[in-house]
């Protein structure tokens, strides 16, 4: 990745063991730590914002955003969508999307199911108000959005109140990449919603007075593997594995991205 000007493991170095090496050679050696999995440093060429996932739109922050956040779905490596906080992929095939008339224009309707487990870093289950509040405060014509079309393009979500993970998605039209749309980000909205119902009618009033920007290490507002532990803004972000998590526990327990301005060595 182009942002990544280096990645370090928190030891000096990792050293080939050769058969037969000369005393001193033995001596340097023994000097050496074992490299291990207690610290990932990695350098970024560009400067980024808070982790506020609606409004960021600088690439270093949306490559960090991958360690503590999650979406319904992603695109793998192998360029395939593949689910996150989902339990499937809704298809009209499957059943869990439909073509349907409203208003006299043919839309999508798909069912999206949370997993079960999932949860933010405070243990509070993520749920489709989440991604209800996600989508309206990027519709606020107050608030910058790095991605606005993504989430307008989602008409509205409903959701029964007995069973608050299983959703309904309303597309503001039809199309047949309607689920690469569930890239959206939820919001935690236990959180955030006090914050932008206060400020929100004000311009810019939520970006200055979310807790991403006022409080960026309260483990509530992630659900990735990780949570944000420290953060200085043009210099470095830290990041600790997150308890919380409903997937396999990351093997790395810390990471420190650190911004390296100047490349060239």
């Amino acid at each position: 990745l182009a942002l990544a000007a280096a990645v370090i493991l928190t030891q000096t170095g990792c050293t080939k063991k050769d058969g037969g090496t000369a005393g001193g050679d033995t001596a340097a050696n023994s000097n050496i730590k074992k490299a291990t999995n207690a610290e990932l440093k990695i350098g970024l060429s560009q400067e980024f914002e808070n982790m506020n996932p609606i409004v960021a739109n600088m690439m270093a922050t949306t490559y960090m955003q991958r360690m503590v956040m999650r979406s319904l779905v992603v695109i793998d490596a192998d360029g395939k969508w593949v689910t996150q906080l989902a339990k499937s992929i809704p298809t009209v095939e499957n059943g869990g999307a439909k073509i349907t008339k409203i208003g006299g224009k043919d839309t999508v309707v798909a069912k999206w199911d949370i997993l079960d487990n999932a949860s933010w870093g405070d243990g509070t289950p993520i749920t489709c108000n989440d991604f209800a509040f996600s989508i309206r405060v990027a519709a606020s014509p107050n608030v910058s959005v790095g991605d606005k079309e993504v989430y307008t393009q989602i008409a509205k979500v409903d959701w029964d109140p007995k069973t608050p993970k299983n959703c309904t998605f309303t597309y503001d039209k039809l199309r047949w990449d309607f689920y690469q749309l569930a890239q959206t980000w939820p919001m935690p909205a236990h959180l955030e919603e006090p914050i932008f119902k206060k400020y929100g009618s004000i311009k810019e009033g939520y970006e200055k007075n979310s807790l991403y920007t006022k409080d960026p290490t309260n483990v509530g507002l992630y659900s990735g593997p990780y949570v944000v532990t420290a953060i200085q803004l043009g210099d470095h972000v830290s990041f600790g594995v997150n308890p919380k998590f409903y997937g396999t526990p990351p093997k790395i327990q810390k990471i420190l991205c650190k911004v390296i301005p100047n490349t060239e060595l």
